[in-house]
């Protein structure tokens, strides 16, 4: 009896596992892989990569990687689109079915970013979009143009975001995030703009009525600087709106010259029209709106494009959360609600919606490995010519061998059971027979064209001996050769490097070597570091 109780608990707990294998191995629905993308990074490995394919693996990388790669696909869209891709409207003119017109219209690209991307050297990109016309309409904050401005007459510097307030205050330097911004810039930009305002006051009648965008477009008029995006923007017609044009260093120097010279008089509502204007008279051309950042440019385009039932592209790059309700976090999804955005817009994983990316550890890592890793080689170059396995080796000796077998090497028998002494290690990397120019450091000397490595430091090449060779070599090597690269690569990345004044001023760093069992510099290293 009891043995059938058990049998009838074994069933019970077979039928019992039988039901959660049901509820927890769940069959999985068949993925459409035409509809659905693999996750796979970029192969490194690959030679043919490049930038191109780099920017393509993306998409395919997850996580906000995989939103920046959508942004980019957006975007291409946008440059790409030309009216002679769309079926000819029933109303449309003459005009407007000539195949060399539909093909000449492109769509109209709206351009925002915030102020601090002007502060940083993002500003050279904005002043490449503008200087080769790749953006209609510019919109941005007043630091977005001052900062612009300010930058042709005086630089601003790298700093750190923990560097104090109050000691900032008491040298004249002003901070944005880690950028240092000295007083005598804003200084300068007095100087340089009162004059312009005086004139303005001048010209200023009742046919001729200042507005912001005419302010900007006479400012990049006045400063004729290459450097400047707002340069570009005036020379190839590109309008640049700042409904908040005195928030900021502008509406200081405004007010002063108010107080000076009052009469000045500079119309926002003539502006709001032409903005507006912007994309309710871009038919039959469809809309793309980039934000970089949030606040006022943001809402000021995706408005005006509201009145034209939406914009047809859209993407946001920011770093705002959109649950404290903010203009500068919203979705995209936001935006369609309020018809800034079209419903009909272009679909990014299936959704018809436009991406909202914001860059975050995945697109940085990507970026970074681009931006270090792939430079590896070099570094390799670098630690093999120099510190650790050419010209300084750590040891001028290596350890002695035995032979184990009587053997020939050229001219010579070496009997079985011969030491054999490798003596000089450091004289072989300063033979001027094996090695060109010995003693100049050129680590080209290890690459081939591609940048690959060419010789080994493993006891294949007898040019290059640091670690011995055979089954007797130094056990150390793996973890000496990869300490040697990342100690290098991390102290160059991490930090700046000098010599102290005596010693520049004693004719510099002295590589003179003291033999020993090991090899030390004669004259102990003096370095500075100053962290980056």
């Amino acid at each position: 009896m009891a043995g059938a109780g058990d049998s009838g608990g074994v069933v019970r707990d077979v039928d019992a596992l039988d039901g959660v294998r049901s509820i927890v191995l769940k069959p999985s629905e068949s993925l459409d892989e035409s509809r659905i993308t693999r996750i796979a990074g970029a192969d490194f490995n690959d030679a043919g990569l490049g930038l191109d394919g780099l920017l393509s693996s993306f998409a395919s990388t997850g996580f906000q990687a995989s939103n920046l790669g959508d942004a980019i696909d957006v975007v291409n869209q946008m440059l790409d689109w030309r009216l002679s891709h769309e079926k000819p409207r029933k109303d449309c003119d003459e005009a407007e079915l000539d195949p060399k017109y539909r093909e000449s219209m492109k769509c109209k690209i709206f351009l925002g970013f915030t102020s601090n991307l002007v502060s940083s050297g993002i500003r050279d990109i904005i002043r490449f979009l503008a200087q080769h016309h790749m953006v209609d309409v510019i919109v941005t904050t007043a630091g977005g143009i001052e900062e612009d401005l300010i930058k042709c007459l005086a630089p601003t510097y790298r700093g750190d975001f923990s560097l104090p307030g109050a000691l900032l205050r008491s040298k004249g330097l002003n901070r944005i995030g880690n950028l240092l911004v000295p007083n005598d810039n804003y200084c300068k930009f007095e100087n340089w703009i009162m004059p312009i305002f005086d004139h303005m006051l001048l010209e200023q009648s009742s046919e001729n009525v200042w507005t912001p965008s005419k302010v900007i477009a006479c400012l990049g008029k006045e400063i004729n600087d290459e450097s400047s995006y707002l340069y570009w923007a005036f020379k190839n017609n590109i309008p640049v709106y700042c409904p908040a044009l005195t928030d900021g260093s502008l509406g200081d120097m405004l007010f002063c010259h108010a107080v000076r010279n009052p009469g000045l008089v500079i119309d926002i509502v003539q502006d709001i029209r032409l903005m507006n204007g912007e994309a309710i008279h871009a038919t039959p051309r469809k809309t793309g709106i980039i934000v970089l950042g949030g606040g006022l440019p943001k809402h000021h385009i995706c408005n005006a494009n509201m009145f034209r039932n939406g914009a047809d592209y859209a993407v946001y790059i920011n770093t705002a959360q959109e649950f404290d309700g903010s203009d500068s976090g919203a979705q995209p999804d936001e935006a369609v609600s309020w018809g800034k955005i079209k419903g009909s817009a272009k679909p990014v994983k299936e959704h018809n919606i436009v991406p909202k990316t914001t860059l975050d550890l995945s697109v940085n890592l990507i970026i970074y490995f681009v931006s270090t890793f792939e430079n590896s080689a070099q570094v390799s170059a670098s630690h093999r010519e120099g510190g650790v396995f050419r010209l300084h080796p750590p040891a001028p000796f290596l350890l002695p061998h035995l032979a184990e077998t009587t053997t020939q090497v050229r001219r010579y028998t070496v009997p079985k059971g011969a030491r054999i002494l490798v003596n000089n290690v450091s004289a072989i990397g300063h033979d001027a027979s094996v090695w060109p120019e010995p003693e100049k450091f050129t680590p080209e000397r290890f690459l081939l064209a591609d940048d690959k490595l060419e010789l080994d430091f493993r006891g294949r090449d007898f040019e290059l001996l640091p670690f011995g060779s055979g089954r007797r070599m130094c056990p150390g090597m793996p973890l000496a050769t990869r300490m040697a690269h990342l100690m290098l690569a991390s102290l160059l990345h991490r930090f700046q490097w000098s010599l102290p004044a005596d010693v520049e001023k004693n004719g510099g760093l002295d590589m003179t070597e003291r033999l020993g069992l090991n090899l030390s510099m004669a004259t102990p290293l003096q370095a500075m570091a100053t962290p980056i």
